[in-house]
């Protein structure tokens, strides 16, 4: 049976394992790997049993500032390659972080798996899900793919949680849209003392918060520069089909065309500045989100 298959499958990945359809309508397998599970802090607990275990619990940051996508670029990173992937899924907004202390995690089968980038292989794995696409690409361009999502991720993300965590005209735009998502302790009191102070430290011993406004955004504009070149006027950066590395690419442009009003830090202004960013930006919005939050409609009144 279908049902038989699967399980041989997963066997050939995880090892020996007992699929076990007692086990509080789980059904995931009893026995996994327990060296993979410690390698990328994947824990077996379920939070919300009433969800059927083949479905898919996307633990997520709220949307704000009427984006249609998270205000963290890798929960809109899942979130947008679940939707490609066509994957059965709830989208459910939590401020508990998950194993790694990080959003996003999904429930799975039982598991609880962190942190976007492990997600995705960990459900392309268990769902059987092959990114062809990049399976033909050729190496220089999946290279160039890895060293942009790097810079994305490791780079422009610091950059982008100094602008709204740091800088007070970022800040209190942010404040408000937590006070209208989440409670008054959460956006009053847990907020701004803890998670606001953590962030500032964070941000100070990594390198990003020691610079100036002005280089900051030198080093913004170089970054988006960059990705505006390297993706040129093709549909989606590894040509007319679309990959993973779209997710990232698009959960950070939104995120960077997000409406924080500025006058020291104008990232929405930057990123208009090319149209092939803002194109490719509403290409996808278009075609994943029913034309919900195109460039055109977060512009900036000036």
């Amino acid at each position: 049976s279908e049902w038989q298959r699967d399980c041989r499958e997963r066997r050939k990945i995880f090892g020996r394992k007992r699929w076990n359809e007692r086990d509080h309508r789980t059904k995931m397998c009893d026995e996994v790997d327990d060296e993979y599970l410690k390698k990328y802090s994947i824990e077996r607990r379920v939070i919300d049993r009433r969800v059927d275990p083949d479905k898919v619990v996307l633990y997520a940051l709220p949307t704000i500032l009427n984006m249609p996508i998270s205000m963290s670029p890798f929960v809109a990173k899942v979130d947008l390659w679940l939707r490609w992937r066509e994957v059965d899924y709830e989208y459910v907004v939590s401020l508990e972080s998950g194993p790694k202390g990080k959003w996003p995690y999904v429930q799975h089968r039982g598991l609880l798996v962190p942190d976007s980038e492990i997600v995705i292989k960990h459900l392309s794995t268990m769902l059987g899900l092959k990114d062809e696409v990049v399976e033909g690409v050729a190496a220089e361009r999946a290279a160039a793919g890895k060293a942009v999502r790097q810079m994305l991720e490791g780079n422009t993300f610091y950059i982008m949680m100094w602008q709204r965590f740091v800088l007070e005209e970022g800040w209190a735009v942010l404040k408000e849209e937590y006070g209208k998502a989440t409670s008054f302790f959460i956006s009053q009191i847990v907020i701004p003392i803890v998670v606001k102070r953590r962030l500032e430290s964070l941000l100070d011993a990594q390198g990003t918060g020691r610079h100036s406004v002005e280089l900051l955004f030198q080093m913004l504009r170089e970054d988006v520069a960059t990705l505006a070149d390297l993706l040129g006027d093709r549909v989606y950066f590894y040509g007319d089909g679309f990959s993973t590395l779209d997710c990232t690419l698009f959960a950070f442009i939104g995120n960077l065309l997000a409406p924080f009003p500025s006058s020291q830090f104008p990232v929405q202004e930057l990123v208009m500045e090319y149209p092939n960013l803002v194109a490719y930006y509403d290409r996808i919005v278009e075609r994943f989100y029913q034309g919900k939050g195109t460039s055109e409609s977060l512009k900036i009144p000036h």
